[in-house]
């Protein structure tokens, strides 16, 4: 470890690191959209970004500790988050869909 440097709590690198990815796909959804309002579609993709943001920086942070371990439990967390944010927002194109074919998934 460099001298005069302190690690963070690796919590505060995750939140960090998921606000970031939240603010930047936001963004970049919202200047998609052609009225500029974030749709569900976009916010999915901003909250899946985030978390793969701060999977990704963590991972790093794991493997810049030579902690392997914790590297592939954030991994295989990141992507159980992936799903459940899926899962909790939903595919608005997908629930048309199954609509249109007059099928409710539950």
């Amino acid at each position: 470890m460099k001298k005069g440097y302190a690690r963070r709590h690796p919590s505060t690198v995750a939140k960090t690191a998921f606000v970031r990815g939240v603010i930047s796909a936001g963004l970049h959804a919202m200047v998609d959209e052609r009225n500029g309002v974030l749709s569900q579609a976009g916010f999915r993709r901003a909250a899946k970004s985030g978390i793969a943001v701060a999977g990704g920086t963590l991972v790093a942070d794991a493997i810049e500790h030579n902690e392997p371990a914790r590297a592939l439990l954030v991994i295989v967390g990141s992507a159980a988050c992936m799903v459940m944010a899926d899962r909790l927002i939903g595919d608005p194109d997908e629930e048309q869909e199954s609509m249109v074919h007059g099928e409710k998934k539950e």
